[in-house]
């Protein structure tokens, strides 16, 4: 009886799965294994994940008649990815996210002759570190464009699909940590140096510079005075960028978070002074930029320059989407406004915020503020993390 019993189970599995099946998924296992390399080894794993998924879709496409999307691990505002043969994108994707994967979902094809949904399969895909607590995931959706076949079948095709991509990603983000790691490293002796060199001989220089240039003022009808006050003034002003350099470095260390990272720095600069500070952040979730340090040396170096120039009793920090698809950081105040004749001492700084935003493909704009006071514009792309 009991051989009786395994000889039907085992010819019903045949049955359902057939020799033929068995050697097709052995053969995918084995075309899909270059992936993984790719995957691990990738600078823009974005860019990977859709080459990857031109393979990927192909044998999906045939055995199960579906299409491919995968959530991009870079990013919180649901970006999906695909292979470039997907003609579209179905909008009901957009309810399924990393808080809530199990969503499945039936929707009816654009043609109101045709009575036939669209069906999904949700898988989510586990990478990174070994606990599961700890554990970075994606998901995987199938949309089929026919009758959704049964779990079992599903379950079977995808397999080493999963596998690949697990194992790519988890890859990946070892070393991208890996890397982070010595970057992080690298920051903490860099801002280390700086204070116990740079910033200490600078800071010997601003205390005699500016007692140099008050025993100047008696020098009348000479450039001996306007010349120490320039070199007191770019001294002081060199002092204080290496000492934004090295908070900056010091703070990228504590958090990864941009928003944070500029919330901390306005309630710094509103600490040393009188003005009030508002900060009207419009986006949802965090902001990934091209170089979030290269933006926060930039937001700090107009948040300095309100308080040491302006004198404003308000300023604004506005943070939103533009039409164009970048972001906008803005820092306004109601203060004397910008003086568009007539040197000013921190144009040097002025120059390095523009050279700055142009390292990462930015705009920076500073004119007069409608109805008082100086407006700073930074335009820059959105990179998905």
């Amino acid at each position: 009886m009991p051989n009786s019993l395994s000889l039907l189970l085992h010819n019903s599995f045949s049955a359902f799965f057939p020799k033929k099946v068995k050697v097709e998924k052995k053969e995918a296992m084995e075309s899909f294994d270059h992936l993984i390399l790719d995957l691990a080894l990738s600078d823009d794993i974005d860019h990977t994940l859709r080459t990857a998924l031109k393979d990927i879709q192909s044998y999906i496409r045939e055995k199960l008649d579906a299409d491919v999307f995968v959530l991009s691990p870079k990013t919180q505002n649901n970006q999906w990815l695909f292979a470039k043969s997907v003609a579209s994108v179905p909008s009901i994707l957009s309810k399924i996210n990393k808080q809530h994967p199990k969503v499945i979902f039936q929707h009816r094809l654009a043609s109101p002759k045709d009575t036939s949904t669209l069906s999904s399969h949700v898988s989510v895909i586990q990478y990174g570190k070994n606990p599961p607590s700890t554990k970075e995931s994606t998901l995987l959706t199938l949309v089929f464009a026919s009758q959704k076949p049964s779990d079992e079948k599903i379950q079977f095709y995808l397999e080493k699909v999963i596998y690949t991509l697990e194992k790519g990603l988890s890859a990946w983000h070892k070393q991208q940590t890996k890397m982070q790691s010595v970057v992080d490293e690298i920051n903490a002796n860099y801002a280390a140096e700086l204070h116990d060199t740079l910033a200490q001989t600078l800071g010997y220089l601003r205390i005699k510079t500016c007692g140099l240039a008050k025993e100047c003022q008696n020098f009348e009808g000479s450039s001996v005075s306007d010349t120490s006050a320039e070199i007191a003034s770019q001294v002081k002003l060199a002092y204080r960028q290496a000492r934004d350099i090295i908070t900056t470095s010091r703070t990228k260390l504590e958090s990864e978070n941009l928003i944070k990272l500029i919330s901390n720095a306005i309630e710094d600069f509103e600490l040393r002074s009188s003005i009030v500070f508002e900060f009207d952040n419009r986006l949802k979730g965090d902001l990934h930029t091209p170089d979030d340090g290269q933006v926060l040396y930039i937001v700090r170096e107009a948040l300095s320059n309100t308080i040491r120039h302006a004198q404003a009793s308000h300023a604004r920090v506005l943070i939103q989407h533009q039409d164009n698809g970048r972001i906008l950081i803005r820092v306004e105040d109601n203060g004397k406004g910008i003086q568009e004749n007539g040197k000013r001492h921190d144009s040097f700084g002025l120059r390095i915020m523009h050279e700055r935003a142009e390292k990462i493909s930015a705009s920076l704009t500073i004119n007069k503020r409608q109805g008082g006071g100086t407006r700073i514009d930074l335009s820059l792309p959105e990179v998905n993390e």
